[in-house]
């Protein structure tokens, strides 16, 4: 069976061990939006360029312009190669947490939905103090709770 809880502690682990990846990775920069706006723009159509340059580069050394240090090149194109590794790693886990949590927002609103039910029903029986202050925050917190609305039109009120 599947462990469905994340502790504090568990949380405060996972904190710690992100941390350490960061840690591990000193040379990781934040580029600011007005740097990314201006020259050369890379994405995933010049990956492609990088490689084959690289690929070049290093069976015929003699095409590295003299102002480039070879072993800096070679351990640049390293750490990229490595971080789009990371990254496709960590999208990955990043997509399957969304889901998850996703998953977890359906269910749990099922259960919301369950519960403003009963506190509906439970004004008319005055059993629980404070019920209508607390369906008035239910309503208040979702105000299209308890209205129908029909595939392709809208909710009119």
């Amino acid at each position: 069976m599947e462990k469905e809880t994340l502790t504090d502690t568990d949380l405060a682990t996972i904190r710690q061990h992100v941390e350490a990846i960061y840690a591990l990775l000193p040379t990781l920069t934040g580029v600011k939006a007005s740097e990314r706006r201006g020259g050369v723009k890379p994405g995933d159509k010049s990956a492609a360029f990088i490689t084959d340059c690289y690929t070049f580069a290093k069976l015929h050394p003699k095409i590295l312009p003299s102002y480039i240090n070879a072993d800096t090149y070679k351990d640049q194109y390293q750490l990229r190669t490595n971080l789009r590794i990371l990254s496709l790693m960590l999208q990955h886990l990043s997509e399957v947490v969304d889901r998850t949590s996703w998953q977890l927002d359906k269910t749990l609103l099922k259960h919301s939905n369950s519960i403003y039910k009963q506190v509906k029903k439970a004004q008319h029986t005055n059993l629980v103090p404070g019920v209508d202050f607390i369906y008035g925050e239910l309503k208040r917190s979702n105000p299209y709770i308890g209205k129908h609305r029909r595939k392709g039109k809208k909710n009119s009120g």
